[in-house]
């Protein structure tokens, strides 16, 4: 049986120990929403609060396809794809004065921190706050705010090409922008690389993070 290559939002606890998600008791969150859309896997989603999100690259990989100058060609690329968020980003000159982190790295960085050796991207995030609950007809969500956020690129297969690497970015640049989960009746957001049929998201994938911008 062929192992299947992942793209994911990773559990945050398995990998940076520094960085959790809160929990509030319920009488702490304002605001209730009633929802249209809901297509993921998981009962969370995030939101910015932002309307431009300054970015820092980096890549510490020998590999063409995930030099710094490529890896900001992925990045325009996956803001197009995803500009029913209305988001825009700009450059930052150090990570200290970014919002969001995006790097390639080698296999073997990938395995000192405990990335699986079959995930070729990975999306993390600092603390976040639950802001609101999501109804979706009787299925209650939760609404996080989303303040900071860090994509790894894994030396691969997969993310030796220009086309490879570009799908894995704007697969995990829907995880930064609050698409939590994954959708395996889409185009992007699938459980796994191999199923990722294009870089433009589905009308579902577009209508479910698109609702909360």
């Amino acid at each position: 049986m062929r192992k299947r290559t992942i793209c994911m939002l990773v559990a945050i606890l398995l990998i940076l120990p520094s960085l959790l998600i809160t929990e509030v008791n319920a009488s702490q969150i304002p605001v209730d929403y009633d929802i249209d859309y809901w297509y993921s896997n998981v009962d969370e989603m995030g939101i910015w609060g932002i309307s431009s999100i300054s970015v820092y690259v980096g890549s510490n990989s020998s590999q063409t396809s995930l030099s710094v100058a490529n890896l900001k060609s992925y990045l325009s690329t996956a803001m197009t794809s995803w500009s029913v968020t209305k988001i825009s980003i700009s450059y930052a000159s150090s990570q200290n004065n970014a919002k969001l982190g995006l790097g390639g790295i080698t296999r073997a960085e990938a395995t000192s921190i405990s990335i699986p050796s079959n995930v070729v991207g990975v999306t993390s995030f600092p603390t976040q706050k639950q802001i609101a609950r999501l109804y979706y007809s009787s299925s209650e969500k939760a609404l996080y705010s989303i303040t900071r956020a860090e994509v790894l690129l894994i030396e691969s297969t997969q993310t030796s090409t220009v086309a490879g690497a570009k799908k894995v970015l704007v697969h995990e640049m829907g995880h930064v922008l609050g698409y939590y989960g994954h959708y395996d009746n889409g185009r992007v957001m699938t459980t796994y690389y191999e199923d990722i049929t294009s870089l433009t998201p589905s009308t579902d994938e577009k209508n479910h993070l698109g609702q909360m911008y």
